[in-house]
């Protein structure tokens, strides 16, 4: 399931950067004031669905393919001898070991066209560093468990096809049984 699919992911990178002081689940859209409220709390990994495709079988246990990305959120900051630290350093640093772990050591499915894009000249008036790290990762859509609801006691009807403009009462005798009554049981 894709949430269970996002939350697997964030608990290995909290694992993986627990020099990260945020780590979690995100929309995948970021406005100025998002930056600021994730600011305060940074160095940032957001991690975010981008969009699914489904593969089939089309029924039974479904799988997909989630398009992710890891954003990755700093601001400039002091070293401990109050020195600045470039934000672009540090995020490229984590792109960097965000990467080695998608191939090294990830828990899961090996991802697939892992890439890394700067996307800083979305954070205007911020002065924050914003990279985006994206993978294809395969993911369960669904567990073996029936699309449909089973009921005990229901009796389900065949299900008939028709083609227009030969439908409705008057046209009973056009329509193929395409799921019989007995093929279609709940029970």
């Amino acid at each position: 399931m894709p949430n269970s699919a996002l939350d697997g992911m964030k608990a290995v990178f909290k694992e993986h950067f627990p020099d990260c002081k945020t780590v979690k689940k995100y929309t995948g859209r970021f406005t100025a004031k998002d930056i600021f409220t994730v600011s305060t709390r940074n160095p940032a990994i957001l991690i975010s669905s981008l969009g699914i495709i489904q593969r089939p079988p089309y029924s039974g246990g479904r799988l997909g393919i989630m398009r992710v990305a890891a954003f990755v959120l700093v601001t400039p900051s002091r070293d401990e001898s109050k020195h600045r630290v470039d934000p672009g350093d540090i995020a490229l640093n984590l792109v960097g070991r965000i990467m080695l772990m998608l191939d090294d050591e990830w828990k899961m499915q090996a991802p697939e066209n892992v890439s890394a894009n700067n996307m800083s000249a979305s954070c205007k008036g911020t002065n924050a560093c914003l990279w985006a790290v994206s993978w294809e990762q395969s993911i369960e859509l669904q567990d073996d468990n029936p699309l449909v609801e089973e009921y005990e006691g229901v009796t389900l009807r065949p299900i008939m096809l028709g083609q227009a403009p030969n439908i409705g009462a008057d046209h009973e005798d056009d329509y193929v049984e395409i799921v019989s009554a007995g093929e279609n049981d709940a029970s």
